[in-house]
């Protein structure tokens, strides 16, 4: 499953996308207003005429996420949203629960009608097809007015809905004084929860800077070139993943250094369980190093067929660990850091005469020449102590815990590390 931050994720919950290891969701609040409109297709509304809120068709202000399914660390940010050009954003910085304040996640999200995209350190990627704008505020009427709160200082009413038949539940808490920009905003079913709190500075209509981000950028339109200087090469990689899940093709895997990092954060963080992750293993990978576009990889379920958001579906996908680099880091190097790779399906080698290169002329760009070993992820964490050594270095790169990591590979004695 994915290489990538759960805390993409986060980002993507709060305006469009949910669930799953990485930044390529399965189920989206698209799918969520969807279901919700099924559902109530033949309710009687429980408000009519005055009664029920007037939610502004456009506004913008700040927005801090305070809970949901998919974040790792605090989210803050800026959002707009415009019915009249049917368009959502949110600039979002999500901190990380290391220490040192470049420990943080640039992540922009764009939700249009017609297309969508992911931004992490100014690379920009397609979101799914399912991932698109989808209004907000049409279930109100369906509502119950639940009372008066005090958010923040901030007076507001409280509507909320139930929809047994998605187990779902959804409030929003409108600002008292005009009646018309949300305060609060919450949804939670067991495939998506999120929890998001607006600033004082939220505003019907739109200033000129909010107009702008608005406006798509140029680099969302193509597929980054590939790296210069590609080579046939090994490359060591390891992968956190469920129990005998072995495919390889759309999937993500890392350095060791990369893996650490990626493995003390979905630890540290509480996700290990939930993501079904039980395995790590190691592979021997022969790779084109003309590097391609980064893509979050995910399956919907542990054995379902991968999936990535990326424009590159050939090339070997490279970037820093978290991005933390210009252009995500996808032709730099990285060995302060640790590396992430995305392996597509469509570049992967059908035999092992097939050749090396870049796309065209019948190459492919990766293969697996040897799985080296597979280790048991709770003894890994518990046993062997990386977790305790994740938790106690907390620092990029985790120098002193990548050694845990390699000691449960090249060791056999327990008492050693293996």
């Amino acid at each position: 499953m994915s290489r990538t931050s759960q805390a993409i994720l986060g980002c993507l919950m709060a305006v469009g996308s949910a669930n799953g290891l990485g930044a390529h969701p399965d189920y989206s609040l698209h799918d969520v207003m969807r279901d919700v409109s099924i559902s109530l297709r033949d309710a009687t509304p429980t408000l009519t005429g005055s009664a029920v809120p007037k939610m502004a068709t456009s506004y913008a202000g700040s927005l801090t996420e305070t809970g949901g399914s998919g974040s790792y660390g605090s989210m803050h940010g800026h959002e707009v949203y415009d019915e009249s050009s049917a368009m959502r954003v949110m600039a979002i910085v999500e901190d990380l629960p290391f220490n040192g304040t470049e420990n943080r996640l640039n992540i922009t999200t764009i939700l249009a009608s017609n297309a969508s995209f992911l931004e992490i350190s100014g690379r920009c990627q397609p979101l799914p097809d399912k991932d698109k704008f989808a209004p907000m505020w049409g279930w109100l009427k369906y509502a119950k007015q639940l009372g008066n709160m005090t958010i923040d200082n901030r007076p507001c009413n409280l509507y909320g809905l139930e929809v047994p038949t998605q187990n779902l539940t959804m409030s929003v808490c409108i600002d008292a004084v005009t009646g018309r920009v949300p305060v609060s905003f919450n949804i939670s079913m067991p495939s998506y929860s999120a929890d998001s709190i607006y600033g004082p500075d939220i505003h019907e209509g739109l200033t000129p800077s909010d107009k702008e981000m608005l406006k798509i950028p140029d680099r969302c339109s193509e597929k980054p070139p590939i790296c210069d200087g590609g080579e046939a090469s090994e490359l060591d990689v390891f992968i956190f993943h469920p129990a005998n899940q072995f495919d390889l093709d759309n999937e993500n895997v890392a350095d060791l250094r990369g893996d650490t990092a990626f493995i003390c954060l979905d630890a540290i963080s509480g996700h290990t369980a939930a993501d079904a992750y039980q395995w790590v293993s190691r592979y021997t990978l022969q790779v084109w190093s003309g590097w391609g576009d980064y893509g979050e990889c995910n399956r919907p379920s542990p054995h379902e067929p991968g999936e990535c958001i990326s424009f590159e579906d050939f090339a070997v996908g490279r970037e820093a660990s978290f991005g933390f680099k210009a252009s995500a880091g996808q032709c730099s190097n990285n060995s302060d850091i640790g590396s992430w790779f995305s392996l597509p399906r469509d570049g992967m080698c059908q035999n092992d005469t097939q050749v090396l290169g870049v796309e065209g002329d019948g190459h492919c760009s990766w293969r697996v020449l040897e799985k080296v070993k597979t280790i048991n992820g709770s003894c890994l964490l518990t046993d062997q102590g990386m977790l305790d050594s994740c938790i106690s270095e907390a620092t990029m790169p985790f120098v002193k815990t990548e050694s845990v990591l390699l000691s449960a590979f090249t060791e056999t004695d327990p008492s050693k590390g293996g």
